[in-house]
């Protein structure tokens, strides 16, 4: 497995979630409060498939060292 693509990718994929959190902001500022829920919730499965993401790459990381 290449661990540096597989590194890369949860980044991109993290920094992708943080510009839809600062959009979510701007929402709830402009009082679009619905569309910010719907998009907190997204961010919050993202976050959580990301997290899964990341304890199994260092698994497999320890496991291979």
């Amino acid at each position: 497995m290449d661990y540096k693509n597989h590194i890369e990718t949860v980044i991109k994929n993290l920094e992708a979630l943080v510009k839809k959190m600062a959009d979510s902001r701007e929402e709830i500022a402009e009082n679009h409060i619905e569309k910010a829920s719907e998009s907190l919730n997204y961010i919050e499965v993202e976050l959580q498939k990301l997290a899964g993401e990341v304890a199994r790459l260092r698994f497999q990381i320890e496991k291979r060292d």
